[in-house]
């Protein structure tokens, strides 16, 4: 695969995995384990949320600005 086909196809595969992030989150809450496994499993799986949303949010503000293509 090209570079460019690589470096295009960053910002849907961000995406992808914030989506995967936020379901995992999701099914945490509605199975338990963040009942079970108490703050420290809340914080760890938020700041992967977060982290994801920012590596996002760097994907689109750099292809805007031409740095992904």
């Amino acid at each position: 695969m090209a570079k460019s086909a690589v470096i295009a196809a960053a910002v849907p595969v961000l995406a992808v995995s914030l989506l995967g992030y936020i379901a995992l989150c999701f099914g945490d809450i509605v199975h338990g384990v963040f009942a079970a496994l108490g703050t420290p499993q809340v914080v760890i799986l938020t700041t992967v949320v977060v982290i994801a949303a920012a590596l996002l949010w760097l994907g689109y503000h750099f292809r805007a600005r031409g740095a992904l293509v």
